[in-house]
């Protein structure tokens, strides 16, 4: 079931993407259901919250580590652990191109 949001004072599509599912690169999502430029949004703009029903899958290219694709995804380095734990990875360091990982939703 979406949701609406009122874009308030301040906010970014990242940032609503990153209330409602804890991963902020999901903005496209939104931009893509309200079909707008995820670079314009206006306060007092409401907006579908589209439901996510399975989380991304990130397929790991030549010299990303977990602690740079958890910034692509979350803009946050340290939530590594998060996709190592979601992955049953028992050696963060050790990913191979290729491989594909689930980002887990954080809300």
């Amino acid at each position: 079931m979406s949701r609406v949001h009122v874009v308030q004072h301040g906010e970014t599509l990242s940032k609503i993407a990153d209330a409602y599912y804890g991963v902020m690169r999901l903005f496209t999502e939104i931009a893509a259901v309200n079909g707008i430029d995820p670079d314009y949004i206006e306060v007092g703009q409401e907006l579908i919250i589209p439901d996510i029903e399975e989380a991304p899958i990130h397929v790991v290219t030549h010299g990303e580590t977990l602690g740079s694709i958890a910034h692509f995804w979350y803009g946050d380095s340290s939530r590594y652990e998060d996709i190592a734990s979601s992955n049953g990875l028992d050696d963060p360091d050790q990913i191979d191109v290729g491989q594909e990982l689930l980002i887990p939703l954080s809300v």
